[in-house]
This record gives structure tokens, C-alpha cells and sequence, in this order.
């Protein structure tokens, strides 16, 4: 490893751990409805867990009625609340909040949580390994070309979208109060998923998501 590069590497570092205190401007989406579909996930390569569809199919999706609605396991996902959550494999805010999330989508099985992988600081075998090793119980997606994350408008690593079956946003911003995950924050998306599965409304609909930004100028960036 040459000296310049390691240079640059720590470079880098600096500027994202300065970058998770950031607080860039986010679109107005809640509310609305997103232009995500279905099939544009089942699309994506999933970086972490090659068997999620086989076993989705099986013990997830069994009401799905393939011969009047097509595919079942589409169908039947469309059926469902959504948990989308963009993540890096660099970026210090994304990886600090990696494990509270796996510990909501075990506590809220209702919703389908799906990860969306947006930098290119890893590639190939490195990458798959490093979300492999966080052994998340939810898929993590290829998104390095942000074809969900654009949609979704998502603006930094983590930002936190709850669709409902009609890919309508109930809840987008900041998973907690703060760039670094603290059990000490306010828990913003496990307050709208706790609200949500029991039917009640949720204050506020949106909050500014807090974490590095996401390169759109480089179509898969560092952040």
C-alpha cells in the first residue's frame, strides 16, 4: 500500500467523520408517492444474502396467488410496509446505527427491511464481505448506481424511508437524534414503526437525516 494512497485514505476518513455532522437539505416527500417499484429492487444484486428470495418465497409470500396476480413474490411484497435504508461501507454514521437497525427489523417482522449500498470505496469480494461480517437479518442491495436511492431522493448514509404497500413515504429522515448511534437518542424510526403497527399516527413525518453525504456528481460516491 503506497504512501499516497494511504494518505488520501486517512484524508477522506477525516472529511466523513466531519461529514456525519452534517445537515443537508432533504426534498419534501412525505407523503407522497415514490416511483419505486418492486421490480427495480428485485433487479438489484443482493451484496449479502444470496438465499433472502428463495426463503421469502417460502415463508413469507405463501398467500401470494401467482395465477391471477403474475409473480408471486412480487405481488405478495407489494402487499407489505417497507423499512429503506441507504448504508456505506465507509462512512462512520451509516456503519454506528448498522446494529439497531438489525435489532428493529427482528422486532418488527411486519415490515420488510431492505438496505441500499450507495459508495464505491469497496468493490466485488470485499464489499459482499463487508456486509456479510455485519450479519444484518435483512438484504442489503446493490444501489452503488442509486437507481432507489435518486428516487427515493435520499440525500445522506443512513436515510430512512417507511413506504406503505403503495410506496407512499410515512416516515423519511434521521434513524435517531443523532449522526452516532446512542440509546440515549431519540429512536425516530423505532417511534414511527411502534407507532404504525398499532395503528396510531406518528409526529413528526420527517425529520433532516443526519449522516455523510451521498456523491450524486460521481453516481455512487464515497458517502
Amino acid at each position: 500500500m503506497g504512501l499516497w494512497w494511504r494518505i488520501s485514505l486517512l484524508f477522506s476518513l477525516i472529511i466523513f467523520v466531519s461529514a456525519c455532522q452534517t445537515r443537508p437539505k432533504e426534498a419534501e416527500v412525505s407523503g407522497i408517492r415514490t416511483p419505486v417499484s418492486v421490480e427495480q429492487l428485485l433487479a438489484l444484486p443482493i451484496l449479502n444474502d444470496q438465499n433472502w428470495l428463495d426463503r421469502s418465497k417460502q415463508a413469507n409470500f405463501k398467500e401470494a396467488n401467482q395465477a391471477d396476480e403474475g409473480d408471486g413474490l412480487s405481488s405478495s411484497l407489494k402487499k407489505r410496509d417497507w423499512v429503506m435504508v441507504t448504508l456505506s461501507s465507509f462512512c462512520p454514521c451509516s456503519q454506528s446505527h448498522m446494529a439497531h437497525l438489525n435489532e428493529l427489523a427482528h422486532r418488527f417482522p411486519e415490515f420488510q427491511f431492505i438496505g441500499l449500498h450507495t459508495d464505491r470505496v469497496l468493490e466485488g469480494p470485499e464489499l459482499k464481505k463487508f456486509y456479510q461480517e455485519r450479519q444484518l437479518s435483512f438484504p442489503v442491495l446493490d444501489d452503488r448506481k442509486l437507481t432507489i436511492s435518486s428516487a427515493l431522493r435520499a440525500v445522506t448514509t443512513p436515510h430512512v424511508f417507511v413506504l406503505n404497500s403503495e410506496a407512499r413515504v410515512l416516515y423519511q429522515g434521521a434513524v435517531t437524534s443523532a449522526s452516532d448511534f446512542s440509546p440515549q437518542n431519540r429512536l425516530y424510526l423505532q417511534e414511527a414503526l411502534q407507532a404504525r403497527a398499532s395503528g396510531q399516527g406518528f409526529r413528526p413525518q420527517q425529520t433532516r437525516p443526519l449522516g455523510c453525504p451521498i456523491s450524486y456528481n460521481l453516481k455512487g460516491g464515497r458517502g
